[in-house]
């Protein structure tokens, strides 16, 4: 079975089973899980760093609040801070909605996409 990326003549240019994607947006599960157990709860996690950093500006678990460098360590082992700590505009809603999509426990994200177009579509 061929990696995940293809070139334009149909040939494997990675490696099943590598970790594939830029590390600022990838979740805690690639690193963790088989590529095969991987569900859309990683999707989302990478989507919620997307959203944290629209919101703030600043990059969940790579800013000067971070006490290390390392974007890999910080997102498997470090809570980021909430969103309204670099923006206090961002409304608390939002805020939990941005926060559970970055738990590190992919059981405790939304468990797909249309449960969290609910809750957005629920912000006042």
């Amino acid at each position: 079975m061929p990696g995940i990326a293809l070139d334009r003549g149909g040939e494997a240019i990675t490696i099943p089973g590598d970790v594939v994607g830029t590390p600022l947006y990838i979740s805690p599960d690639q690193f963790r899980f088989p590529q095969k157990q991987l569900d859309i709860r990683s999707d989302l996690f990478s989507l919620g760093v997307t959203l944290y950093e629209c919101a703030t500006g600043e990059h969940p678990f790579l800013n000067d609040e971070m006490p290390r460098a390392d974007v890999i360590y910080n997102i498997l082992h470090l809570e980021c801070l909430p969103p309204k700590h670099f923006n206090t505009e961002v409304p608390l809603p939002l805020c939990d909605i941005i926060m559970r999509l970055l738990q590190k426990n992919r059981e405790r994200r939304y468990p797909e996409p249309q449960s969290l177009l609910q809750a957005l579509l629920a912000l006042p």
